[in-house]
């Protein structure tokens, strides 16, 4: 038991080096119609080191006509295929179900509930999304399984932004916002 807690105390110190600092623009590889629906600046996490884990950019206006991302988060997720943004990991990483991908720049596509598909940048071209098995497909692609890459988006709690927090379960939320709507990102560790 001791162990136990040395080891959870040690994880919870550890992440506390990782911080969530501003970043620049969406990357130039993502379609020119994805790159304007997204937040100008967006945010990366980086270690002790300086070296950035990953970069993400959100979307900046509602996710559909006349929903905001609130509105649709309380109604049980984003709408279906709805562009919720963009991210780029510069080394490996996993999906909430540790699934491996390779580093890249991906967009963030919504399925029902709180899960986002992870397609390459280069598969995804167009602010409008493909039909849902499309996407899955493309998604497949990221974790060279035969399931879809996956991570977690739930509504966040007010407060400042960017931050990254740790769970007791060694998950890492990155909590930013979608427009106005204060969300938070699993970013690292697997989703009970």
């Amino acid at each position: 038991m001791r162990v136990w807690l040395l080891l959870l105390a040690t994880a919870a110190l550890a992440a506390q080096d990782y911080r969530a600092l501003p970043t620049g623009a969406p990357p130039a590889q993502l379609a020119a119609e994805i790159r304007e629906a997204l937040q100008s600046r967006g945010v990366k996490i980086v270690d002790p080191n300086r070296f950035t884990f990953c970069e993400v950019w959100l979307r900046e206006a509602p996710v559909s006509e006349g929903t905001s991302a609130e509105e649709a988060l309380k109604a049980g997720g984003l709408p279906e295929g709805a562009l919720a943004g963009a991210i780029r990991f510069a080394s490996p990483g996993a999906d909430r179900y540790g699934r491996g991908f390779g580093p890249g720049i991906y967009t963030l596509r919504a399925l029902p509930g709180d899960s986002l598909l992870m397609i390459k940048a280069e598969d995804d071209r167009s602010l409008s999304p493909p039909d849902t098995e499309r996407l899955e497909a493309l998604s497949r692609k990221v974790s060279r399984t035969d399931a879809p890459a996956l991570l977690r988006l739930v509504s966040g709690a007010a407060g400042p932004s960017p931050r990254l927090r740790m769970s007791r379960d060694g998950e890492w939320t990155l909590h930013l916002t979608l427009g106005e709507t204060p969300v938070a990102l699993l970013v690292v560790g697997v989703a009970k």
